[in-house]
């Protein structure tokens, strides 16, 4: 199924041109589910679609544990082996 996925992914990628051009792409992370998710997939076809990732998060300081989110974000972008960026608008 994950192999499927991830086949269904990459068409999808090809088929809309969503990257036109090989090189650095900053991949927008919440830290939800979808976006977690996204990042995952991502992360597994960057070397097939010739992309260099970088992980980037914006901590609108809405809720009381956007910093807590934001820190597991830049932990992901660790685990990843990915630049990660963030941006704290409180």
């Amino acid at each position: 199924m994950a192999e499927d996925l991830l086949a269904q992914v990459r068409a999808h990628i090809e088929r809309q041109g969503l990257f036109p051009r090989r090189g650095l792409s900053l991949l927008a992370v919440s830290g939800g589910r979808d976006s977690v998710a996204l990042l995952d997939l991502m992360a597994a076809l960057r070397a097939d679609l010739g992309l260099s990732l970088a992980l980037g998060h914006v901590d609108h300081g809405i809720a009381p544990e956007s910093a807590d989110v934001a820190e597991q974000v830049l932990a992901l972008a660790t685990r990843f082996g990915l630049p990660g960026h963030l941006v704290a608008l409180s």
